[in-house]
């Protein structure tokens, strides 16, 4: 994505963690439709509402990340992508709500790319991890397992690639 999405589980619910395990999602859709029925999933935009994907597809986030109340939710999930790991990276506020969710014993979870923002804020340090290949170099201290699809270590999921989170 140019913009980065977030998504995330509102408190009162359980994610289908057994799901999860198995696939870790990179578009909403995806996760609503295969994951967290009937758990409500609210996206969130760092720049707004509309974002735009890779091929100038947009999307609508429910709301920006000003109005996520990070006390609520029970998940945050983000997605890869350069466009959107430069923009998470360049977003204080969505750093913030990340190392909230950890410090706060929430689940955490990235997939392709996405995983290095995890690491640059120190949440994958001596956890088992994966990545899109080619960008383990800045896994930090992970405990890396390149040839893994889904990685779940504690409240921590990580995922290498899309065709790894499709169903």
């Amino acid at each position: 994505y140019d913009d980065s999405l977030y998504t995330a589980w509102v408190s009162g619910y359980e994610p289908n963690l057994d799901s999860i395990n198995l696939r870790l999602p990179t578009i909403t859709e995806t996760v609503t439709k295969t994951i967290v029925k009937p758990s409500p999933l609210i996206t969130v935009g760092i720049q707004g509402k509309t974002i735009a994907g890779g091929h100038n597809i947009p999307f609508v986030a429910d709301i920006t990340l000003e109005e996520m109340d990070l006390t609520r939710m029970d998940m945050l999930m983000l997605p890869g992508g350069l466009g959107g790991v430069a923009s998470a990276r360049a977003s204080r506020s969505a750093t913030e709500a990340l190392d909230f969710a950890r410090k706060n014993g929430k689940f955490v979870a990235a997939i392709c790319a996405g995983p290095t923002v995890l690491a640059d804020l120190g949440i994958t340090d001596g956890k088992h991890a994966t990545c899109y290949p080619g960008c383990e170099d800045g896994m930090g201290s992970a405990l890396m397992e390149p040839d893994a699809a889904v990685i779940r270590d504690g409240k921590l999921i990580t995922g290498a690639s899309a065709g790894c989170a499709i169903p």
